[in-house]
């Protein structure tokens, strides 16, 4: 209906794996993006990202900055998380590659308690 692309992602330690794309619309803005990426630039990675404060620090304190909106630090992706839980939407800024961007929302297993 968007005519934008949509990725299904699971978790491989610190990578998220696109397992499925939807591809959107031909746009003349194309990227080309491998089938895994790290979890703190990318919309689906700050998903999985939900673990305790001493994990965080200590992933987050030497991180690469793949574009000037890529969040390294510690205490911004604190308060990016906070977003994450009153919105239920996790965003991808061109954090990950200029240009582009993305909005994320996790799949829930009904089954699980």
């Amino acid at each position: 209906m968007t005519g934008e692309s949509v990725n299904l992602g699971i978790r491989y330690e610190d990578e998220v794996i696109i397992v499925n794309t939807i591809n959107g619309e031909f746009y003349q803005l194309q990227t080309t993006l491998l089938p895994v990426s790290p979890l703190y630039c990318s919309g689906i990675g700050k998903l999985f990202l939900r673990c305790d404060d001493k994990y965080l620090e200590y992933y987050f304190s030497e991180l690469p900055a793949r574009t000037m909106n890529t969040i390294t630090d510690f205490s911004t992706i604190k308060e990016h998380q906070r977003k994450i839980l009153n919105s239920g939407i996790s965003i991808d800024n061109e954090e990950y590659e200029y240009g582009l961007s993305c909005y994320a929302v996790p799949i829930y297993n009904k089954k699980r308690n």
